[in-house]
C-alpha cells in the first residue's frame, strides 16, 4: 500500500473484509514514523476504528519482554497487535 488517501480507502476495505467486524470493534495499534502515520491514522480515526498510537519506547521494551531479539517488519507487526491487545 502507498501512503496515499486512495490506498487508505483500500485498507479500511481490507480490514474489513478480512476480519468481518465493524470498524467500532477493531483496534489498530501504530507506531509513530514521523510524520507518515499521521494520514493513515487520522483516516481510520475518522471512519470508526479504534485507534492506539505506541510510545515506542514502550513498544521496544515490550518486544524485550518477549523476547523478540530480530526486528523484522513481521515481527514488529505482530508485536504492535500483541501490545495493543495488552493495553
Amino acid at each position: 500500500f502507498k501512503n496515499k488517501r486512495q490506498d487508505f480507502v483500500i485498507i479500511e476495505k481490507w480490514l474489513l473484509n478480512t476480519t468481518k467486524s465493524a470498524a467500532s470493534e477493531l483496534v489498530i495499534t501504530l507506531e509513530p514514523t514521523g510524520v507518515y502515520h499521521e494520514a493513515l491514522m487520522y483516516f481510520l480515526h475518522e471512519q470508526g476504528f479504534n485507534i492506539i498510537l505506541a510510545n515506542p519506547g514502550k513498544a521496544k521494551k515490550y518486544a524485550d519482554a518477549l523476547n523478540i531479539i530480530h526486528k523484522t517488519d513481521k515481527s514488529d507487526a505482530t508485536m504492535l497487535a500483541h501490545y495493543g491487545c495488552a493495553k
